[in-house]
């Protein structure tokens, strides 16, 4: 499903923004899957294995750094690729509101307490959700309530967090 990922990246088409990224300390990249597809990580040991893989080869290519930080697209995440996250040093994101089906004994999770799409819940940390575009909970849906916060609030980069 993903061969050639790394060598079908059109590295001129995002050149500029690659540079700026790697120049803004304050910005931390997490992975979110390979083609944000659904049941993508919904998926056997040996696919998860190659789909980690293509990952760390198109980040290699354009130069760009990384945190084993894993969001499974649509939230949709098989047993064995939640073992295969957890093998190779991955901390993963899960969704309190979406039902689970495998076993986080012994893994590095952690949980979202707060959908941007939603008014700010009281107490710290928050660990926010959104899209910069998404009909539901981009960018342009949000920017309200998180412009809502405290002025006081401290953002952190998530892997300073956890």
């Amino acid at each position: 499903m993903y061969k050639g990922i790394a060598n079908d990246f059109n590295m001129k088409k995002y050149r500029d923004w690659v540079n700026v990224i790697k120049q803004l300390d304050w910005i931390e990249i997490a992975v979110h899957g390979v083609g944000h597809l659904k049941n993508e990580f919904n998926c056997s040991k040996i696919r998860a294995k190659k789909s980690l893989l293509a990952i760390d080869n198109v980040f290699k290519r354009v130069g760009l750094p990384y945190v084993k930080i894993f969001r499974a697209p649509y939230w949709q995440l098989s047993q064995d690729a939640l073992d295969v996250l957890s093998e190779e040093g991955w901390t993963i994101a899960l969704n309190p509101e979406v039902p689970q089906t495998f076993n986080t004994k012994d893994k590095m999770v952690y949980y979202f307490n707060w959908n941007l799409k939603d008014k700010y819940p009281e107490g710290s940390p928050l660990f926010g959700h959104g899209h910069l575009q998404d009909p539901i909970n981009g960018i342009d849906k949000v920017l309200s309530n998180i412009l809502e916060l405290p002025t006081n609030t401290v953002f952190k980069k998530l892997s300073e967090q956890l």
